[in-house]
């Protein structure tokens, strides 16, 4: 049962199929037809049916503006520190492979920060 921010009501149903396999067994008679090994092995379909009775209520409820202009703050600081993160690690692994080339002592990328 799921009931919407408009208060309607939604009813679904949950179910769950396993599906179990048999090698069928044939052999060929002394007449040359071929027949089932024996009756074990003959084919067919059986279905077992279980039941769980049991209900999940799912409550969609709305927002209020404050926890969606938090939320909203949250992102932005993190794709903000993040970004950051990067710019960092980009500068450094640059700065530290044209000091590897680098053949002159005296260059300027390579002085302490």
């Amino acid at each position: 049962v799921s009931s919407c921010c408009g208060g309607g009501v939604i009813q679904s149903y949950q179910y769950s199929v396993t599906e179990y396999g048999k090698a069928v067994e044939f052999i060929t008679g002394q007449d040359g037809k071929t027949h089932f090994a024996s009756d074990v092995s003959t084919p067919g379909l059986q279905l077992s049916i279980d039941y769980a009775p049991f209900m999940v209520k799912i409550r969609e409820t709305r927002l209020s503006i404050v926890s969606f202009l938090t939320r909203c703050c949250a992102v932005l600081g993190g794709v903000f520190a993040f970004s950051s993160m990067l710019d960092i690690f980009a500068y450094k692994g640059t700065k530290w492979l044209l000091c590897r080339r680098s053949t002159s002592i005296d260059s300027d990328i390579c002085a302490a920060d």
